[in-house]
């Protein structure tokens, strides 16, 4: 009711009608006018001196009307027919949307190494320690030494289990546990790059390009179908808004479709609130959009259009615009290399394998620090309590004794040593006498 009275009234005070067609986010038909294209129109008018109400009014698009704004194609065929265009208000591009799940999978029930799996090796780590204790440990009725017990068997289960070394207690069985352990590890680790590898060869194919589409099902409008035939796909029809889109992806997740074909920003809008979904490849084909204006209609509408449009150009607030309809700040937004998911995954996988080992290094660091600690408090309380014994007190007094026994043999040893010198001197100097009276005599 409200449009019939706004196309009368129009009418009585020629007032000139612009449609808006329903394509968000380049215009928007309802209760209020929105959209990038009817936001320029509205400001171009404005910078021209117009003023909503009395020189020109929004309606949704229909016919009757002077002009129509929102996804219109500049096309010679347009033209052709009596139609004049505005300057462009928006330089549109086409992408590809396609399916990927971004979480990886090897096997569907192993759900590719979760932290879960990483961590039920712990889990099995602690249940072995559990079992070795209970096994191995001998006096059951000291609380103490059965607790030591437990606490040691489980020290060297993950000991054995992320450093591959056993100690003291169940060789044997943290051996098996170790060789175990590792032994998945690998085993997991070449499936998943075997299954990556397979994927991303022989079965993940994704149209990174329009060439690709050759033979492949996408869907696209039949604006821009034109654009998009030449390159042999099976196509289907259908229009794609922000406002509506549920059904055309919910084709392409099970898939009924390869592609969806479409204006870039709208397809990364899409993207941003639905993380399995993927923009891929360059942008490609330019098309540009402009308000449409009706054969008859007076030429003072385009020209209102045109002057305001250059001078937006001009401020730059033509780009202002846009961004507020098209920037995209959900980081899942947009990823050009769909092989990257697999390296995510992968990369998680080991970083969960270094937090768990950085742990349980810090962990042994900090008891091997404290066990160090305890065994010199330990071993210097045992020292004080031997001192202060009575029998250390004889053995004390008895070791001086001793010592100065050792020092007064010490000096008898030298007395006597110097006493023997001087006896070999006086007998060296006997000898020297007989022989030198010997000779006198002769």
């Amino acid at each position: 009711m409200n449009i019939i009275w706004i196309t009368l009234l129009a009418y009585a005070y020629g007032t000139f009608i612009i449609g808006v067609s329903n394509a968000n986010p380049f215009a928007s038909c309802g209760n209020t006018f929105f959209g990038y294209e009817v936001d320029i129109v509205r400001e171009a008018l404005t910078i021209s001196g117009w003023t909503y109400g009395t020189d020109y009014v929004f309606a949704c698009s229909d016919s009757g009307q002077n002009a129509t704004v929102g996804r219109q194609l500049i096309s010679s065929s347009g033209m052709g027919d009596g139609y004049t265009y505005s300057l462009p208000t928006y330089n549109g591009q086409l992408s590809i949307l396609i399916y990927q799940d971004r979480h990886f999978n090897t096997l569907s029930t192993l759900t590719v190494f979760s932290t879960w799996l990483w961590l039920s090796f712990v889990l099995t780590a602690g249940v072995v320690g559990l079992l070795i204790w209970f096994m191995e440990s001998t006096e059951k009725s000291n609380v103490i030494l059965i607790t030591k017990e437990f606490l040691n068997s489980q020290w060297i289960t993950f000991q054995g289990l992320f450093f591959s070394t056993t100690r003291r207690l169940s060789a044997r069985s943290n051996w098996v546990l170790m060789w175990t352990f590792w032994g998945l590890v690998y085993a997991f680790t070449a499936l998943f790059i075997a299954t990556c590898v397979y994927q991303a060869i022989l079965v993940y194919r994704p149209i990174t390009y329009p060439e690709k589409l050759n033979g492949k099902r996408y869907l696209t409008s039949t604006t821009y179908l034109s654009f998009t035939s030449h390159y042999s796909g099976y196509h289907t029809e259908q229009e794609i808004s922000l406002d509506d889109y549920d059904q055309q992806i919910k084709l392409l997740k099970n898939k009924e479709i390869d592609a969806i074909i479409f204006e870039r920003e709208v397809l990364k809008k899409i993207a941003a609130t639905n993380c399995d979904y993927q923009v891929v490849g360059d942008p490609f084909i330019s098309i540009l959009y402009a308000v449409k204006i009706e054969p008859g209609t007076d030429s003072s509408l385009k020209a209102a259009l045109d002057n305001g449009i250059t001078l937006l150009m001009e401020t730059a607030n033509l780009q202002t615009i846009k961004e507020t309809y098209t920037s995209v700040s959900d980081p899942c937004a947009i990823s050009n290399d769909p092989n990257a998911i697999s390296l995510y995954s992968f990369g998680e996988l080991w970083i969960t394998i270094g937090v768990s080992v950085v742990f349980v290094f810090l962990l042994r660091s900090f008891l091997k620090k404290n066990e160090l600690s305890r065994e010199r408090r330990k071993h210097i309380e045992e020292v004080k309590t031997l001192m202060s014994r009575p029998e250390t007190k004889i053995l004390r007094v008895t070791e001086k004794q001793v010592r100065e026994s050792e020092i007064e043999m010490t000096k008898l040893l030298h007395d006597i040593e110097k006493s023997l010198k001087r006896q070999n001197s006086l007998q060296s100097q006997m000898t020297n006498m007989l022989r030198h009276r010997e000779i006198l005599l002769k």
